[in-house]
């Protein structure tokens, strides 16, 4: 049996019955006991205050002397056969009876606020013999006057107010604060918090339309606003919200500086109701009230694109034409377009962007044996966007492996002959032995390993089923190619991958027996998610 691990996280803490409560956190799973060990006034004893059965906690050292400080540390001990371990870490050090060390942190200092606004205090209670707060003392001035004091007021609460309005805005409050635990002494004053008193600047937002007369005309809002200060503060930051019709929060912009304009990224749909806010910040710290407004939207959008799908089985891809109708009264022209495709209804991903109207591209890694989905998005300048039709199409046709690669995955290369896959998936784990244990542990990584291997036979050109396959010249061509390429098999399967390096048999009269292997590498399509 190996040694026990010390135990970890020991505390002590006095208790009401005027006893001093230990705990800490075992570590080993075998030990049968703990050793409580002490220290007064830093000094270790020579010999455990006590020893325990494990499960048991808290370990409670009655009647402590009140003349003497108290640390702890704790040992895991196995009686069969007699282990130790080492010593924990010490505790913190209690002191039975003894004032307060003064209260820190104290908010808030030096961030200025509005003194026309309720002003919270607060403070953190600092026990030297871990007793609770019983009792605190508050007190301020006005830039260096007499101070004004709360009283002593008994309460564990550790903060206060002062009413809006009591003070002036132009002047600097210092204040600060000291508090009791069970001692009858309380402790030192905390250090002095000065806070400037600002009045709080103003934001009034002048785009969207403020009185909500006027629908805001396009599918990206661009909010404006203008600011004020009673003092002549600069706006030193700001923040804008954007707010579905529900006021829950869809985007939010920040930044510093004196900006006036901020353009959200979320596109708002026609006819849907939204609320923007707008808050300004100055340079003493005060921030202003969100000043908000609710507005409608209603923009002209472009005209509803077309497509047309076409089946291209000499490299089996999907070949996309999209056709941009002319613009009608009330709408927008198309300045550009996008095209989107969906394997057997999963997410859409991004096939091209930022094309002519009326034009077409290729989609080159479209499922193979399964229903592959596709449509168009028109864009105006506005912006304002249209989606196509959705138009669907089969690729059963594809009776080969297809390995794709290069810029757009536009080249490829097809197996159709003889062609075998095999797949292997493993993630990384280690087992481990453990003392007491009769099976291993399994501890288990992130890792995955992913592989395909691929055969097939290779035709000598002059044989009539050459030309079921790439040539070798053109399956090396390929293989060169960096990460990612994409395997796709008639089934459906489609993966990608790192590509390994292909290997030729010799030459069996008309015929040469290809291998090639691959592993998947993290790659994920442009999802319709990033661009929103």
């Amino acid at each position: 049996m190996t040694t026990p691990a010390a135990p970890t996280s020991v505390t002590a803490k006095k208790n009401a019955a005027g006893g001093i409560e230990v705990r800490w956190t075992d570590q080993s799973p075998f030990n049968t006991h703990f050793e409580i060990w002490h220290a007064a006034d830093g000094v270790w004893d020579s010999t455990p205050l006590a020893t325990i059965a494990n499960g048991v906690q808290p370990y409670v050292h009655a009647s402590p002397s009140t003349a003497v400080t108290h640390t702890y540390r704790v040992k895991s001990k196995t009686t069969t056969p007699v282990l130790l371990s080492a010593y924990s870490a010490s505790s913190n050090t209690v002191a039975l009876t003894a004032p307060p060390n003064a209260p820190t942190p104290l908010a808030p200092v030096s961030t200025a606020v509005d003194a026309n606004d309720t002003i919270p205090f607060s403070w953190q209670h600092n026990p030297v013999d871990t007793t609770d707060q019983r009792q605190y003392e508050f007190q301020h001035r006005i830039n260096g006057g007499a101070w004004t004091s709360s009283g002593v007021i008994a309460s564990s609460t550790q903060g206060g107010v002062i009413a809006g309005g009591t003070l002036s805005n132009g002047q600097t409050l210092e204040w600060q604060v000291r508090t009791w635990g069970d001692h009858a002494d309380p402790s030192p004053w905390s250090t002095v918090a000065l806070v400037p008193l600002s009045t709080a600047p103003t934001v009034l937002i002048n785009s969207p339309d403020p009185e909500g007369l006027s629908p805001y005309p396009s599918s990206r809002v661009t909010v404006t606003w203008g600011y004020s200060d009673a003092e002549s503060n600069p706006q030193a930051r700001w923040q804008a919200t954007l707010y579905n019709a529900a006021v829950d929060p869809i985007e939010v912009l920040t930044g510093s500086g004196d900006a006036s304009s901020a353009t959200f990224a979320t596109a708002v749909t026609d006819g849907d109701s939204y609320t923007v806010g707008v808050k300004a910040q100055d340079s003493t710290g005060v921030w202003s009230a969100e000043h908000g407004v609710v507005f409608t939207v209603a923009f002209a959008k472009p005209p509803v694109p077309q497509l047309r799908l076409e089946w291209i089985a000499d490299a089996a891809a999907v070949a996309v034409a999209v056709t941009n109708p002319p613009t009608s009264v009330g709408e927008a022209d198309a300045v550009s377009v996008s095209v989107w495709r969906s394997v057997n209804g999963a997410d859409w991903v991004l096939i091209a962007d930022g094309l002519d109207p009326d034009s077409s591209t290729t989609d080159f890694i479209p499922g193979l044996g399964v229903v592959n989905y596709y449509k168009a998005v028109a864009k105006s300048a506005l912006p304002s966007v249209s989606e196509s039709l959705v138009e669907e199409i089969v690729t059963d046709q594809a009776r080969a492996v297809w390995v794709n690669a290069g810029p757009g995955f536009s080249q490829a290369v097809r197996l159709a002959s003889n062609v075998k896959i095999n797949k292997a998936a493993s993630r990384a784990r280690t087992l481990r032995r453990a003392s007491g244990l009769e099976y291993p542990l399994e501890n288990t990584g992130q890792q995955r390993t992913r592989t395909v291997s691929v055969t097939a036979r290779l035709w000598a050109p002059t044989h009539p089923r050459a030309a079921l396959s790439s040539t070798w010249d053109e399956i090396v061509d390929v293989s060169d190619r960096i990460a990612p390429a994409c395997i796709r098999d008639p089934e459906g399967y489609r993966e990608f991958v790192s590509l390994g390096d292909p290997a030729l048999g010799d030459a069996l009269e008309m015929t040469r027996d290809l291998s090639w292997s691959f592993e998947r590498v993290h790659y994920q399509e442009p999802t319709a998610e990033a661009f929103e």
